[in-house]
């Protein structure tokens, strides 16, 4: 990685919530049992002992667990478990990185960079670069003068953020029913257009449902 420089389009989320071990248990089970080592940053190292158990196959103790712990992913903070999802060698072994966003003051990334930043002194250097208040009106309004907003009234009800696709849109009767909207869409004000110019969004985890993953 040393000879490239790294462009990311949009924050990562830097670590996921582990939750297939309550803290109480992973306390009992594998930091007193001798399984694991907490160290003073969070970061929980197996043991000689667990190393043994997993070589032999043991299915007693989380064997992916284990595995995010050997990697040096999981850690301990307060009262989570936590698995890092972004390895720091592609900040740390790379010519540069360049991450392109709006608003990553409001990320976990940008904490995340600044504590290893802190931990790591000398390590590598960050800037923040952001538009200053007249740039950024100036860019609000270009891009409201750009859009046309239609309101579907069949749709009108329906949240399309995406922790609102994912509390809302968890049955097929409903998913059928917004794709029924969607193609009603498609067939009178959409009609005549191309649809590879055509974008429709939604989370991740729904697509399973090709109703609303394609119009």
């Amino acid at each position: 990685m040393e000879p490239y420089h790294l462009i990311i389009d949009e924050v990562v989320d830097p670590f996921t919530t582990e939750n297939s071990v309550r803290k109480v248990d992973f306390d009992e089970d594998y930091i007193a049992g001798g399984l694991a080592v907490l160290h003073d940053d969070g970061r929980i190292e197996p043991t000689a002992i667990w190393d043994d158990k997993y070589q032999r196959g043991s299915k007693t103790y989380n064997r992916a667990l284990y595995e995010r712990a050997k990697s040096g992913a999981l850690y301990r903070l307060k009262e989570n478990l936590y698995v890092t999802t972004l390895p720091t060698e592609l900040f740390f072994n790379t010519k540069s990185v360049t991450v392109y966003t709006y608003l990553s003051e409001g990320s976990l990334l940008l904490p995340f960079l600044r504590k290893h930043q802190k931990d790591h002194p000398g390590k590598f250097t960050m800037e923040v670069q952001q538009l200053d208040c007249a740039a950024e009106t100036a860019w609000r309004e270009d891009v409201a003068n750009a859009l046309t907003v239609l309101s579907l009234p069949g749709l009108e009800k329906q949240k399309w953020n995406f922790r609102s696709q994912l509390d809302t849109i968890k049955k097929h009767d409903k998913c059928a029913s917004l794709g029924h909207e969607l193609r009603k869409l498609r067939d009178t004000q959409l009609a005549g257009v191309n649809l590879n110019n055509v974008m429709l969004t939604c989370a991740r985890v729904r697509t399973r449902y090709p109703v609303i993953a394609r119009i």
